[in-house]
């Protein structure tokens, strides 16, 4: 495959007549099967609806084409500065709008969109979509693209989807030539490249500019809430919003009040109804009339741990408790698909005392249990209902409703970096679920929270000595580039490359490194999921025998290297019954 060469803007997005917005870079390194770009996370994704097992993926064929137009830019703008192809900020790359129409699909496909890609024959240059228009909305296929429009690398197509997609294709101006359109190798087919223009897409030309914060607003009990946390914890704050998050007053306990509590590491807000407006953390709030469950509203929060990786974790870890995030479902129990609506198929898994109902919106998992399969499924499709008009934050998170007399407890954790944060309401799954949708950065009011200040130290890399290695890497969002070879000398050592928010492919077959910079600390990326590893380490200046620093099973390809100036660390897993060593030296 061609190596894909993108272009990027840094501080703006694009609006094409006011209806698909933006164009940069954003598809990810393509280098190997180990070659891992963290801008194509899941993280990266913004939840649309993926059913448990009605999606098929990687399955497009020429047979769901229905209709194809691709469109040339004839020029861009970006804040006022003017290029035409071929002179586009690198040179090689131009803009491209193609609306193409999907069919023949007997169940919902589902699509990764970085890996819709368009080749054409003339250039040594590839393209890709960065931004794509579906049923109204626009997205971005990751986060680190400029614009403020919710992140998608999922498109779930139905019958007659017709998508319309920004991104590039190699110069020269494609007006004599067809593009092939592929699906990641796969060829789908050859199609020729207008350069007329429409006037749907401003007679050809993509506009660049830049795009004011999204606007959020916090009732007054949350924002004197997030006040007070501010200054007494280093997380990154998400709260709440209205309207969206608006809970109906119980009786005559008509003043949503909150008790607060906050430490460096985490933060929580306990929300309950009163009967008049009272300070934070009044004792008035355990006092009646305010006492009983029916004043309890709910809450949110968040807890940071070690390392991403720990973070994650913990949504699966088992929980106890009247209102569990997410519950591990029976092995032993029978399993049936229940149709949930809005093209969802769920799972039901046949408990005998507590049945669940399971399915996924994007990267989260959604649960309902009760004694009655019934209710789970009526609770299930008004959450399906409402989450296909609503988005969840943009990356993992659980979901779970208890179903129980006196409400729908339900619970709510996601992650974001090494943060878990958690929402709740004691009565109500749809209530839980606008808050959830709800939450915005504070006081940004960003869909996703600021970075917490980047970890980066110097490290080395251990290779064959007297040896030559390519390298080759990528900036945040952009795809893997050669950068040129690199000489181990007498005792193998090279420079780590630590460049914040970099993806690097150091070496090749069985001694080749994939490194990624992420705001956490560097890690080993490109490794398969669970794959169980051991770290072990002394210091440089001893040569004792190794201690055990860390092990465990990868979650998303990453092993973190640990921050130990000084020390020479070894990291070891095994991938296809191979075993694979990293040494690495800290320095001091």
């Amino acid at each position: 495959m061609k190596n894909r060469l993108k272009w990027s803007i840094t501080s703006a997005a694009i609006i094409i007549t006011g209806t698909l917005s933006g164009c940069a870079t954003g598809h990810g390194m393509s280098a190997s099967a180990n070659t891992t770009n963290p801008s194509h996370n899941s993280t990266s994704g913004l939840q649309r609806k993926t059913a448990t097992t009605a999606l098929t993926s990687n399955a497009l064929t020429m047979s769901n084409i229905l209709s194809v137009r691709i469109e040339s830019a004839q020029s861009m703008s970006v804040n006022g500065s003017t290029f035409s192809p071929p002179k586009l900020i690198h040179g090689v790359l131009e803009p491209i709008v193609a609306t193409i129409q999907f069919g023949n699909l007997r169940t919902p496909l589902s699509l990764k969109v970085n890996n819709l890609m368009l080749n054409n024959p003339s250039s040594p240059a590839g393209g890709g979509f960065d931004y794509y228009t579906y049923n109204g909305t626009t997205f971005k296929v990751n986060r680190k693209l400029p614009g403020n429009f919710p992140v998608s690398n999922t498109l779930v197509l139905r019958q007659n989807s017709t998508v319309t997609f920004v991104g590039t294709t190699g110069t020269p101006t494609p007006s004599t030539v067809d593009v092939q359109l592929m699906y990641k190798d796969s060829k789908i087919g050859s199609f020729p490249v207008s350069n007329q223009g429409t006037l749907a897409f401003e007679n050809g030309s993509v506009k660049v500019v830049s795009t004011p914060p999204q606007s959020a607003n916090w009732s007054s009990i949350v924002k004197e809430s997030m006040q007070y946390i501010l200054s007494r914890t280093d997380i990154p704050l998400l709260a709440p919003t209205v309207p969206t998050y608006a809970p109906t007053p119980y009786g005559t306990l008509r003043r949503m009040d909150a008790q607060v509590s906050a430490s460096p590491t985490s933060y929580n807000v306990y929300l309950q109804w009163a009967n008049k407006t009272l300070p934070l953390n009044s004792p008035a709030l355990k006092q009646p009339p305010n006492t009983g469950l029916a004043a309890v509203i709910g809450g949110f929060g968040a807890k940071v741990y070690s390392t991403p990786q720990v973070a994650e974790a913990q949504l699966k870890v088992p929980q106890r408790g009247i209102d569990p995030a997410y519950v591990q479902p029976p092995t032993n129990e029978p399993a049936t698909p229940v149709d949930l609506g809005h093209g969802i198929l769920g799972t039901l898994y046949k408990s005998q005392f507590d049945p669940i109902v399971q399915w996924h919106e994007g990267e989260w998992t959604i649960q309902v249990t009760d004694t009655k399969a019934q209710y789970d499924i009526q609770v299930a499709k008004k959450l399906v209902a409402y989450f296909n008009t609503a988005l969840l934050p943009e990356t993992k998170g659980v979901f779970g409703v208890n179903v129980a007399g006196d409400g729908d407890h339900t619970s709510a954790q996601w992650v974001f970096g090494d943060v878990v944060y958690t929402c709740s309401d004691y009565h109500s799954a749809l209530q839980a679920a606008k808050m959830a949708a709800s939450m915005r950065a504070y006081p940004s009011g960003q869909r996703t929270p600021s970075s917490i200040q980047s970890v980066s130290f110097a490290y080395d890399i251990k290779f064959p000595a007297n040896s030559t290695v390519p390298i080759s890497g990528a900036g945040p969002g952009g795809n893997s580039a050669p950068l040129g070879t690199l000489t181990t000398g007498t005792r193998g050592w090279i420079k780590g490359p630590n460049q914040p928010g970099w993806s690097y492919v150091i070496g090749s077959g069985s001694s080749q490194v994939v490194v990624v910079n992420l705001p956490v600390g560097p890690q080993l990326s490109g490794i398969p999921n669970n794959t169980s590893y051991v770290i072990t380490g002394h210091p440089s200046n001893h040569s004792g025998a190794n201690i055990e620093l860390a092990s465990g099973s990868t979650l998303d390809g990453y092993i973190a290297i640990p921050d130990k100036p000084g020390w020479d660390i070894t990291m070891t897993y095994r991938v296809g019954g191979s075993s694979h060593v990293v040494q690495i030296r800290i320095k001091a």
